[in-house]
């Protein structure tokens, strides 16, 4: 009777390794999603030059146009 005692309690430390495994793999995806979204945030400062330079661009090119329709009539 001893050794079921004995495979029961590898059988049991083998689920609970596997458990841990699966629980650190887990943590470990939430960590990834999470520093992916920090990294995003940071990018805010890029995004908002960018922006601003096309804007600007539309606008010389809309004045632009306009110049150009002005001194044909």
């Amino acid at each position: 009777m001893p050794d079921l005692f004995a495979t029961d309690i590898i059988e049991v430390g083998a689920a609970m390794e596997h458990d841990s495994k699966r629980i650190v793999r887990e943590w470990n995806r939430e960590i990834e999603v999470e520093d992916r979204h920090l990294a995003a945030r940071q990018d805010g400062w890029g995004k908002i030059v960018v922006w601003t330079v096309l804007e600007l661009m539309w606008l010389v090119a809309v004045f632009a146009v306009l110049g150009l329709v002005s001194r044909l009539y």
